[in-house]
């Protein structure tokens, strides 16, 4: 398990890495990456990967490193416009951004296979433009769950190719949030609280057969 970065009130540019969620190690203190929040992390080609997010300006850099100690500056500004709350994911054989906050709610969808050269798939994908949404790969597509942006959303999405996307559900059985997480375990598609507005919440569902 590893966790980059974040803020409590301070950004951070720290790696910690841990075997069992209990005992932590501090790959460093100060990785290459300027400290930030509220961007995304990969694991792509044995390497991990750090890309955009929030240092006080919105970033579109690309980082990678294969121990969490040494990072590599991957490059300083990909072809996606500077973002956070984005999302990201790998699959078929590339690593992928989902829309974001870039100034503006965002619906595109870019891949890359080598981190440094980016190809946009869709300019507005058919989900609506968002932020804070969350992404996962399942059953051999890319899938788009909830988030924030023109009010907050339950829905979902999927694609088996990043250009076509189909609306699995307009309002699925968790209520509209955004800020939640989203992972893939036991052949179901989990959602775990997040944030509606008014309400925290801590519920966890699942789907999936």
């Amino acid at each position: 398990i590893w966790v980059l970065g974040g803020e409590d009130g301070s950004y951070y540019n720290d790696v910690w890495s841990s075997s069992d969620g209990k005992n932590w190690t501090q790959e460093t203190s100060a990785a290459g990456w300027s400290r930030r929040y509220e961007h995304t992390a990969v694991v792509f080609k044995n390497k991990i990967w750090v890309l955009g997010g929030n240092d006080g300006s919105r970033k579109n850099d690309v980082w990678s490193s294969s121990d969490g100690q040494t990072w590599t500056k991957v490059t300083d500004s990909a072809g996606w416009s500077g973002r956070y709350d984005h999302t990201s994911v790998v699959f078929d054989g590339k690593m992928w951004v989902l829309g974001g906050w870039a100034g503006s709610n965002k619906n595109d969808v870019w891949s890359s296979s080598d981190g440094v050269n980016w190809k946009l798939e869709r300019y507005s994908a058919d989900w609506s433009k968002r932020y804070d949404h969350t992404s996962v790969v399942f059953d051999g597509k890319m899938w788009v769950l909830g988030g924030s942006g023109g009010g907050y959303k339950n829905d979902v999405w999927s694609s088996a190719n990043g250009v076509n996307w189909e609306k699995v559900t307009d309002s699925a059985g968790w209520s509209k949030r955004y800020n939640h997480t989203s992972v893939v375990f036991d052949g179901k598609i989990w959602v775990m609280g997040g944030y509606g507005g008014s309400s925290r919440y801590n519920d966890v569902w699942a789907f999936g057969p």
